[in-house]
């Protein structure tokens, strides 16, 4: 009898398990006479009279899984039971505890074998030799510091003798269905988790590329007043990446008297500074009565808001550039101070010391990301999609955290699709936040997901248990506990990190949520080798 074995680089033979730098290649065993699995196997001559059937049984508990096989029991005979114990809340073996293995019936006394430990990680060898013939309840159960867990393994037959036992008709326990061997001793070297699928709340969405830009309050040109040499000394000149505060001396400038045109030219300007700040006012108290009315965005606000604080700054600036004018008049050594508009971070710097600006020029660049817009690009194709969104949600590159914001909570709508960019063909989706907890610099790109319209209870499964290959999206559903089955399937929308699935799988599969690309190396070898899995 010749059997074709599909495995990752660590072979098992008897009591010796060896290692191969698992999982990063995959090897064919191909085993003559006989397979070797979890326990020790002997090789059974073809000639010979064919084997008892195996019982392999996959049960559930809180917190734990157990797979246990072991042969027909026949009453005066030795069986090997080997009961294979994850703990369900790492998928990691357990390897402490008491087993017992208790046969019960109305009929007959109650029998029990156990075993204080185990023999091999996960792995417990109980000795099975039962007294009393026909149908006995079984149960397994597990007593630990950490687990005491009981598993119903239903009605089994035990037999007087080996020849009831063939004449015996049997009722076949393999599902017909093609399957993918993964032994346990795989499943706990490896990331394993599995997860139950159910129904879960599923938002229609968009999937977006996004910007994080600094907010429109939030960020500063700093620029010279007037033309002039830098006096600071370069020891002192803030560098790029220094924190700065509103009202902090950034520099220095000397500045030369032309006569009393220039004074005359300063109090002109000033005069239109103060003319346009008390525009800017007007208009922004106009639209802000506006707003509260509900007659027109907030984003116009907004702009008003930040038209009011350039002109009051462009009048602060000419308000000081007179005083310093006036002031070297009479100290020609004094210089003009500028100050920094905003607290934030320098984020770019054209000052030297002893350097040469020309009135207007820019010396410091100031961003503070505390608030920022998340700017994302929508599809010319998904704007029929786009109403008004209610959260959205992004990955940060960082740490690969997922976040979620909602709307009117944690986050602001600032813009929603207004304008088609004729070269992108996209429209801009704008969001303010705060930044404190994600720490996203202004420039970055995110992938976003942007909801919006109707939730619907769907089947869902993590997005990690999602494989993709040739155009297919497939799952791995855990059919029992050494056997996987590959399912084809068709996704919907994507929320909070689960998918949505629309065909391929139903409500309580089983399905790998980690660990599911090395299974899926397995079942791409297997089915290249013409193999179909381990039998026990």
């Amino acid at each position: 009898m010749t059997r074709l074995l599909v495995l990752p680089l660590f072979v098992q033979k008897q009591n010796l398990f060896i290692n191969l730098n698992f999982p990063h290649f995959f090897i064919i065993l191909l085993i003559s006479q006989g397979l070797y699995s979890c326990s020790e196997n002997t090789s059974i001559p073809v000639d010979e009279a064919p084997e008892l059937q195996t019982h392999v049984y996959t049960d559930y508990s809180a917190t734990t899984e157990l797979f246990a096989e072991f042969p027909i029991l026949i009453t005066g005979e030795v069986s090997e039971f080997l009961a294979h114990f994850s703990d369900m809340q790492n998928f990691k073996p357990i390897n402490q505890g008491k087993v017992t293995i208790t046969l019960s019936s109305q009929s007959s006394p109650k029998e029990e074998f156990s075993i204080d430990t185990a023999q091999r990680p996960g792995i417990f060898f109980v000795d099975i030799q039962p007294k009393h013939a026909g149908k006995r309840r079984m149960t397994v159960s597990i007593v630990s510091d950490q687990h005491q867990e009981f598993h119903n393994l239903g009605e089994i037959t035990v037999y007087n003798d080996k020849q009831s036992a063939f004449a015996a008709p049997h009722e076949s326990e393999h599902d017909e269905t093609e399957t993918i061997s993964f032994l346990k001793e795989q499943q706990w070297q490896i990331n394993f988790e599995t997860e139950i699928t159910t129904f879960r709340a599923i938002q229609n969405s968009i999937l977006a590329y996004a910007t994080i830009k600094s907010a429109n309050n939030k960020q500063a040109w700093v620029n010279a007043p007037i033309a002039g040499h830098l006096l600071t000394d370069a020891e002192k000149l803030p560098k790029i990446g220094s924190k700065v505060e509103k009202g902090d001396i950034l520099a220095t400038l000397s500045a030369r008297l032309s006569g009393q045109s220039d004074l005359a030219e300063l109090k002109s300007s000033l005069i239109k500074a103060k003319t346009n700040y008390q525009l800017a006012l007007a208009e922004k108290n106009r639209l802000q009565q506006l707003y509260r009315d509900k007659a027109i965005a907030q984003k116009r606000l907004l702009i008003a808001e930040n038209k009011v604080r350039l002109a009051q700054a462009e009048l602060n600036q000419n308000q000081k550039r007179l005083e310093q004018i006036q002031k070297q008049a009479s100290k020609p050594n004094s210089g003009i101070q500028i100050y920094a508009p905003i607290s934030g971070t320098l984020v770019s710097s054209n000052a030297a010391a002893g350097s040469y600006l020309s009135e207007g020029e820019s010396i410091y660049q100031i961003i503070n990301s505390d608030v920022v817009w998340l700017d994302a690009q929508i599809a010319e194709n998904d704007i029929h999609h786009l109403s008004e969104p209610d959260r959205f949600s992004f990955v940060n590159p960082a740490n690969n955290k997922r976040f979620d914001l909602t709307v009117n909570q944690n986050a602001s709508l600032i813009s929603n699709g207004t304008f088609i960019n004729p070269v992108s063909r996209t429209v801009s989706v704008i969001f303010e936040f705060n930044n404190s907890p994600y720490k996203l610099i202004p420039g970055q790109w995110l992938e976003v997901r942007i909801y919006n319209g109707e939730t619907n209870q769907s089947l869902a499964i993590p997005e990690s248990a999602l494989i993709y290959e040739n155009g297919q999206t497939i799952a791995f559903v855990h059919s029992s506990g050494e056997e996987f089955q590959r399912r084809i399937v068709e996704t919907g929308y994507t929320d909070q990190g689960y998918v949505q699935i629309r065909n391929g799988l139903d409500k309580g599969d089983r399905v790998v949520t980690q660990g599911a690309y090395l299974i899926h190396l397995a079942s791409t070898t297997a089915m290249a080798d013409g193999a179909h899995g381990h039998a026990h």
